[in-house]
């Protein structure tokens, strides 16, 4: 439900100010952090709920001046593109800063409609979750019903080959009773190949993402290897691994891969084979389960929780003086910060490593602090919303769609491409831009990669040097995608031979923030070589890497040669030793001035042309 505020705000109007726009409502709402927060609890209003978490995670639990000036302007806006769907902004009206943005869209829901008593829409519709704990059956079926029908149902979910393939090494979860114990065992492909045990594995397997943190889990190491294949006492294992087997065994699988159980630690050789395997590791599982919220592998998967929290509402809007509308709709909401709150970056997807585990799996559990989600290469869903999220996102101010990498596809790129030049350009096709994405539909493939390396190099990673490594199952999956796309391409320390020349334009902010306000950022080379300095991984910034607009029209170099040495001889995915790159243009001279403006440090490029004519530049680019 919502509470009266909210209801006399959408439904009367009540509280209204003007916003100086026909295409913006503008309300005052509670007066006070203590009245969101008695809204939240014994209202149990959607809205009030969401915006006292936000208030809490930054701190806010006092009004800053007067009351009815403090809190909230909410602002209603339509966005012509998405017939039916509107926005609801929730701002602190003296810093302007957006706190909470709702999606209120309307007819969507394929529920029951539940009339109320006097005839009209019930406010809130109850949907799960029921229980108090991620660990009820419930949880554990409705996660069983979107796996299978996943599996069963998803064309772009299935494996990439019909011929099923096999990690090194897995994990046997059918318990064998030894003294009342619960035991497990680790089972080897290749000690089972030399017993003339035949297959050693058959039927599914799933894998596991989990933080390793700071506590100390158990290893395969090369003096333990025997002992793990005789049994693994379960209540010794941590907490994750326990609830994941458990979950595991729910679904009826029997093999399970775990990092820290399945590859040998502290022998390099062994890690260098595995890794080169990881695309097929994830690719071929059944499901990854990610323990999405734990910090580390003390904290398992399963939490308790308040179910009425995650119950989304239905409301009813009234549009008039919004656009020359002037009706009542009903509208269902979604908190548009839910993705990125309890997934995108819980700690778990903070971590490199998993990126990729996220990406090369067909499908993944997560295990979120109070509720699980899924998504797989079609859709995604929660518990809050079973029955799919929508994929609607604020960039630049704007509501768009947003294009799920997940996907990897032809359709995402042209999206992506979309996004990043409408963040750049505004009304991109209204300027004559329409060029840049309709153009040469191969780059769209390319446009993927561009957007996962942004991504990417956001994350944290233990081992700076493991940066490409990181990443090579995707692109390993990403030559196997552009192959079928009819390009075949070529690997080159993290970006591609065709279009190699606009991906050379990557750049890494050196400031967070803008003008006067801007921060510098600390950008450095890493102390080990990983990668020549033409590479985005030759780097090591907190802000990731960027990649301009540009596509390959206009550019006025040319790549001659690239040369690079590996560890591993002829395996472009593995570790680099040293490279090169030539690259032939035209060479102008430029001065360059700092100078200091209102906006903050500015540097200033003047070309000069007179100075220096056009002559051919061919400059050998090394470390």
């Amino acid at each position: 439900m919502v509470c009266k505020v909210c209801h006399d705000m959408l439904y009367g109007h009540k509280g209204r100010r003007d916003s100086g726009s026909q295409l913006a409502l503008s309300f005052w709402h509670h007066e006070t952090a203590e009245n969101v927060k008695a809204a939240a609890d014994d209202a149990e209003c959607y809205l009030c709920r969401v915006i006292d978490e936000k208030l809490g995670s930054v701190g806010l639990t006092r009004p800053a001046g007067p009351e009815r000036s403090w809190l909230l302007c909410a602002l209603l806006q339509r966005f012509p593109r998405y017939d039916g769907v509107y926005r609801l902004d929730i701002k602190l009206e003296q810093s302007k800063t957006t706190i909470a943005s709702f999606v209120l869209r309307q007819n969507v829901l394929s529920n029951v409609v539940v009339m109320d008593q006097d005839g009209g829409l019930a406010s809130h519709l109850q949907t799960t979750p029921r229980s108090a704990s991620t660990s009820d059956p419930e949880v554990f079926n409705l996660a069983k019903e979107w796996i299978e029908s996943c599996a069963r149902t998803h064309a772009k979910c299935q494996t990439a080959s019909s011929t099923q393939w096999y990690p090194t090494r897995l994990i046997d979860l059918r318990f064998m009773p030894e003294d009342n114990m619960e035991m497990v065992r680790l089972v080897s492909q290749k000690d089972a190949e030399k017993r003339d045990d035949h297959p050693p594995f058959e039927g599914r397997y799933v894998t596991l993402s989990h933080r390793w943190g700071q506590v100390e889990i158990p290893k395969l190491r090369q003096y333990n290897r025997s002992d793990f294949q005789t049994s693994m006492l379960l209540k010794n294992l941590p907490l994750t691994f326990q609830q994941a087997m458990q979950f595991a065994r729910e679904l009826g699988v029997r093999w399970m891969w775990i990092d820290a159980l399945c590859i040998i630690q502290g022998d390099e050789q062994d890690w260098l084979f595995e890794s080169s395997h990881m695309d097929k590791v994830y690719a071929f599982s059944y499901c990854n389960i990610s323990a999405t919220a734990a910090m580390d592998g003390s904290k398992g998967l399963f939490n308790q929780r308040d179910p009425r929290r995650k119950w989304f509402d239905s409301v009813s809007l009234r549009t008039q003086d919004l656009s020359g509308d002037a009706r009542v709709v009903e509208c269902t909401i979604s908190d548009l910060s839910f993705w990125d709150e309890y997934v995108d970056n819980a700690p778990v997807n903070r971590r490199s490593w998993v990126f990729q585990e996220r990406l090369l799996a067909p499908r993944v559990l997560h295990w979120c602090k109070d509720q699980i989600a899924f998504e797989c290469h079609e859709l995604d869903r929660a518990e809050c919303r079973p029955e799919g999220l929508p994929h609607l996102q604020m960039k630049a101010g704007q509501l768009v769609d947003q294009a799920r990498l997940k996907a990897m596809d032809r359709e995402v790129g042209k999206r992506l491409r979309e996004l990043r030049l409408a963040s750049l350009h505004g009304s991109f096709r209204s300027k004559g831009l329409k060029w840049m994405v309709d153009g040469d539909e191969k780059l769209y493939l390319y446009e993927v990669w561009k957007r996962m390396v942004e991504v990417y190099t956001k994350m944290e990673l233990t081992d700076e040097r493991d940066r490409l490594i990181a990443l090579s199952g995707i692109a390993r999956m990403m030559t196997r995608i552009l192959r079928l796309d009819g390009s075949e391409d070529q690997y080159l320390a993290g970006m591609w031979q065709n279009y190699l020349a606009s991906q050379l334009l990557w750049y890494v902010n050196d400031a967070e923030g803008e003008g006067k306000e801007a921060q510098p950022l600390e950008n450095t080379r890493p102390e080990q070589y990983r990668a020549p300095s033409f590479s985005w991984a030759s780097v090591e910034t907190p802000r990731g890497v960027t990649f301009p607009e540009t596509t390959d029209k206009g550019i006025l170099v040319e790549v001659q040669v690239v040369r690079l040495s590996y560890r591993t001889e002829d395996d472009m995915f593995g570790i680099l030793t040293d490279g090169y790159l030539v690259l032939k243009g035209v060479l102008r001279r430029i001065e360059l001035t700092d100078t200091e403006q209102d906006q903050g440090p500015l540097t200033s490029i003047r070309q000069s042309m007179a100075s220096c004519p056009p002559a051919a530049l061919k400059r050998h680019i090394t470390d």
